[in-house]
C-alpha cells in the first residue's frame, strides 16, 4: 500500500521549539538535510540529544557532534548522540516536521521506537537512509522526499522503485492500541514482531 506522508516545516529558532520527540532535519555542507529524532527535552542547543542514521564520516564533515559512540567510518548505525545546534539555529538551517496528530505517533510514543532500532546498521541511500528512519519513527512509513526528489530530477520518465520495509523482525513497538482515524489505516511494518497485533491507524 502506497502512502504519502504530509508534513509542514516549521523554522526552528529558539530553544523552545524543540522537544522530545520531534522530527528535526539539519542542513548540512552537503546538498542534502541530515533527519534525527530528539530523545530528550533539551534544555541547551549546545547538548541536544537525538537519535539518528550516521557514522563518523558525516559529522566529520558537518562538524556538529559533541560526542558519540564508536563505529566505523564506513558503517552507519542507528544510534544516540548529542548534537550542537546552536549554530544551525542560528544560522536558520533547522526544521521541525510537523505531522496531523490522527496520522501519526505521540512523542513518547516516537522516541520508544527510535530506542528500539539502535544499533541497526541497514543503511541504504535509497530505501533506508536517515530520512527514512525518521519519518518512519514519526509515522510508521519508510519515506525520504530527498530521495523523491532526486528520482525526480535524475530520472524524470521512470518511477523510484519502492522502498523496502527493512526494520529488525525484532524490534518491539509501543502496547498501545491508537484510535481509529476515520482518513486511512496504516498497518506497522509486518517484519517487526508484535506479540499483541498492535496496528497503528491513519
Amino acid at each position: 500500500m502506497d502512502q504519502e506522508v504530509k508534513f509542514e516545516k516549521f523554522q526552528v529558532k529558539e530553544l523552545d521549539d524543540i522537544r522530545k520527540g520531534d522530527h528535526l532535519a539539519v542542513k548540512r555542507h552537503l546538498p542534502y538535510r541530515h533527519h534525527m529524532i530528539v530523545e530528550e527535552n533539551p534544555t541547551d542547543l549546545t547538548e541536544v540529544k537525538v537519535i539518528e542514521y550516521g557514522n563518523k564520516l558525516l559529522y566529520a564533515l558537518s562538524g556538529t557532534v559533541k560526542s558519540s559512540g564508536s563505529s566505523g567510518v564506513g558503517k552507519a548505525v542507528i544510534r544516540r548522540q548529542t548534537v550542537d545546534l546552536s549554530t544551525d539555529v542560528s544560522e536558520n538551517k533547522v526544521r521541525r516536521l510537523d505531522y496531523d496528530p490522527d496520522e501519526s505517533y505521540t512523542h513518547d510514543e516516537t522516541v520508544i521506537r527510535a530506542q528500539n532500532k539502535l544499533g541497526e546498521t541497514r543503511y541504504n541511500w535509497i530505501s533506508n537512509n536517515c530520512e527514512h528512519f525518521a519519518t518512519w519513527c514519526r509515522t510508521g512509513v519508510y519515506e525520504s522526499s530527498q530521495v523523491e526528489r532526486f528520482f525526480k530530477v535524475m530520472f524524470p520518465l521512470r518511477k523510484r522503485p519502492k522502498s523496502k520495509q527493512v526494520a529488525p523482525a525484532d524490534t518491539p513497538v509501543s502496547a498501545r492500541t491508537r484510535s481509529v482515524s476515520q482518513k486511512r489505516k496504516l498497518e506497522l511494518d509486518p517484519q517487526i514482531s508484535d506479540p499483541q497485533n498492535v496496528k497503528k491507524t491513519r
